[in-house]
């Protein structure tokens, strides 16, 4: 097999550790052993085939540190995948001499220390996947030079310092995952300038300020999570308009404050909108009806309201309208309204409603029977009266039901068999 150029065993059930005799196949230019049960240390042999173009050794259980010396042999290494296994040490600085690099995933290994400075001069780079580890410090500034990359992913990891406003040069990117890195400070604005952008995960930080006005402008964004955070102001009036691709928008634990704005409801390919845990006030917008693919909608522990002009929780009649609802919480907001007998219209694919703690009065509405498909209903302290709907016998994947706190009354024939 001296002359084998490509070696590909993905998707098998290959254990042990790779042979060192792959050190003797000095034609080869790829090989693919991703998703086996291969384990124990990288065959140093490996790196000094001078002819090896892609390393790809995607999701098993390899262990020990990455060679001190890959690159000097492997000038031609455009891609180099070693994600998901066990490695440990830190990251060689001598990667950043792969000059022809254009993939580079080291992402969920137990990889520590700094991420490399030379990393800004692997100009070549499309995607850089480096989440899901133990690295350190801070993102180096060059990274502000990889103006092709499509992807960054450097999540999960105990970093520290600022987003650099480099990143606002990275005009290609598609994918910018920054979630549960320590990271500190404002979203740079320039952020806006990444008109390709889809994905933009800034979760799990201690960023402080506001949203800039310009991310509200990338209609390119399918998912903007921004939640645990300690975010603040009030969303733009506009917000809504120019998301027009936006399927998620998670904002959830900050300090965001102001009412919701009703023009949220022209993002209409959102599905999943989680506002909980945050200072929003007024009257929940009946416009969040038009998300007609809406569902995940959770707006609980805010400061929202019914409408003055109505005694009853009206959004819910609105919501009716979003047939795919499967999670509905607002609970923990001061609504001290009614529940209307539409509820009962609301999605019958309903699994988890959440209505606690809202100072809601009167009783619950017969159509309550309808959630066929509902595990958890919380109706946990209300002034809801009255006796619990028979009709709630028909609930029969429930497995959580909270009624606690109320002033309700024979509850035992509602739950018969």
């Amino acid at each position: 097999m001296s002359k084998l150029e490509t070696l590909n065993l993905q998707f098998n059930s290959l254990q042990g550790a790779i042979p060192m005799e792959i050190g003797k196949l000095k034609k080869l230019k790829q090989i693919v052993l991703d998703f086996n049960q291969l384990s124990s240390f990288l065959p140093l042999g490996l790196f000094n085939i001078s002819s090896l173009e892609a390393v790809a050794l995607r999701s098993n259980s390899l262990s020990g540190s990455l060679p001190s010396s890959i690159c000097p042999r492997l000038r031609g290494l455009t891609l180099l995948d070693l994600s998901l296994n066990k490695l440990s040490g830190v990251i060689p600085p001598s990667l950043s001499e792969c000059s022809k690099l254009q993939v580079l995933r080291l992402g969920g290994n137990n990889l520590s220390g700094v991420i490399p400075e030379g990393f800004g001069n692997l100009t070549a780079l499309k995607r850089l996947h480096l989440g899901w580890n133990n690295l350190i410090g801070v993102i180096p500034v060059g990274f502000g030079n990889l103006t092709a990359l499509v992807e960054l992913c450097l999540g999960d990891n105990n970093l520290i310092g600022v987003i650099p406003e480099g990143f606002g040069n990275l005009t290609a990117l598609v994918e910018l995952c920054l979630g549960g890195s320590n990271l500190i400070g404002s979203i740079p604005h320039e952020l806006g300038r990444l008109k390709h952008l889809e994905k933009l995960a800034l979760g799990s930080n201690s960023l402080t300020g506001s949203i800039p006005a310009q991310i509200f402008n990338i209609s390119t964004l399918r998912e903007l999570d921004l939640s645990n955070n300690t975010l603040s102001g009030r969303l733009p009036s506009s917000t809504g308009y120019g998301l027009i691709n936006l399927e998620v928008l998670a904002l959830f634990s900050n300090e965001f404050d102001g009412v919701i704005p009703a023009s949220i409801s022209n993002a209409s390919k959102l599905t999943h909108l989680d506002l909980g845990g945050n200072r929003f006030s007024g009257p929940v917008p009946n416009s969040l009806g038009n998300l007609r693919l809406l569902r995940d909608l959770d707006l609980v522990d805010n400061h929202l309201t019914t409408e003055p002009s109505s005694r009853e929780l009206s959004f819910i009649s609105y919501l009716t309208n979003c047939k795919y609802l499967k999670i509905l919480g607002f609970a923990e907001n001061p609504l001290h309204g009614f529940f209307p007998m539409s509820v009962g219209n609301l999605s019958t694919s309903m699994e988890r409603f959440y209505a606690y703690g809202c100072g809601i009065k009167g009783s619950i509405p017969d159509g309550i029977g309808n959630f066929s498909s509902l595990i958890i209903l919380n109706l946990y302290g209300n002034h809801l009266r009255g006796p619990v709907p028979v009709t709630m016998k028909y609930l029969q994947n429930l497995q959580a039901l909270f009624l606690d706190d109320n002033q309700l009354a024979e509850i035992y024939r509602a739950c018969a068999r």
